[in-house]
């Protein structure tokens, strides 16, 4: 009988030693999950901050070529749609001029060229 007893514990051990290594590895599970989701939001906010710093460089060379800094513009009537249009037309003639001959050539023998030439005639600055 203390035999069976015996036994009897030594198997409640090895239930409980296999109860504490599971749950042990469902922590080493939650922490590798953990690290996962660490790793994926670092990976975002990396991302995040390229966006911006390209979003960045854009506006400055947009800045650069057009001579207008949107972070400070301030419009002489409170951002008139005309101020808009004459800004947004040079932003456009600004673009169209790095396309290649080709697509020029090709945008030039368009009607939409004739809408661009008579909305560039109207606002843009001079």
């Amino acid at each position: 009988m203390d035999i069976e007893k015996i036994r009897e514990e030594k198997l409640r051990n090895i239930e409980k030693a296999k109860e504490l290594i599971r749950l042990e590895q469902e922590k080493l599970n939650n922490i590798d999950k953990e690290k996962e989701l660490i790793k994926l939001e670092q990976e975002r906010l990396i991302k995040e901050q390229i966006k911006e710093k390209e979003l960045r460089l854009k506006r400055a060379e947009a800045e650069k070529l057009t001579g207008i800094d949107e972070t400070k513009k301030e419009s002489k009537d409170d951002g008139s749609v005309l101020n808009d249009l004459e800004n947004l037309v040079l932003v456009i003639d600004q673009i169209l001029s790095k396309l290649p001959d080709d697509v020029i050539d090709d945008f030039a023998q368009s009607e939409e060229f004739l809408l661009y030439e008579k909305v560039i005639n109207k606002y843009k600055k001079k």
